[in-house]
């Protein structure tokens, strides 16, 4: 949004904070490594992470690690996946020790435990959000959707897939 915003392509006044995210630490049920947070990571013999490059819960978790202090001790360690479903489908089927992915990702199977939350100062906030494009012939349409999205009724909704409230 950040971009769009930059290169002019919208509206700036119509931008609105839609829901947030949490980065989780996810392991196989029943691993045996039993990892109890985010310092337990170099335990792992493979720890799944989007890459930071291109996928934006690579890009926090590299973050947090950076921030925690274990990014050197586990580089060697990190498999890069191209999304965080393939983060999640390698930890789910036993393929990595470990992995970070959404907390919204991690509910979509009783295959991975959540582990631990990253520590909300650890990388930058996790927020979805909507705005009008400029020049659009469907301003109204457009501001009746995000008034759609930010009602009680979807975000209630949205909260029992496991996001977050805006602050």
């Amino acid at each position: 949004m950040d971009s769009l915003s930059k290169d002019n392509f919208i509206i700036d006044k119509t931008r609105t904070e839609i829901l947030r995210n949490q980065l989780v630490l996810i392991e196989p049920v029943g691993s045996r490594l039993k990892l109890q947070g985010f310092e337990d990571l170099p335990k792992a013999g493979s720890i799944a992470m989007g890459d930071p490059e291109s996928v934006p819960a690579g890009k926090y978790a590299y973050g947090a690690c950076l921030s925690l202090g274990i990014w050197d001790e586990i580089k060697d360690l990190v498999v890069y996946g191209k999304d965080v479903t393939e983060v999640l489908t390698w930890v789910a089927s036993g393929n990595a020790d470990a992995g970070m992915v959404y907390l919204t990702e991690a509910g979509l199977t009783d295959q991975v435990r959540t582990v631990a939350f990253a520590p909300g100062d650890s990388h930058s906030k996790i927020i979805y959000c909507a705005a009008l494009v400029k020049g659009s012939k469907e301003e109204k349409a457009g501001t009746e959707l995000i008034n759609y999205l930010t009602s009680p009724k979807v975000q209630k909704i949205f909260l029992s897939y496991g996001f977050l409230p805006v602050d």
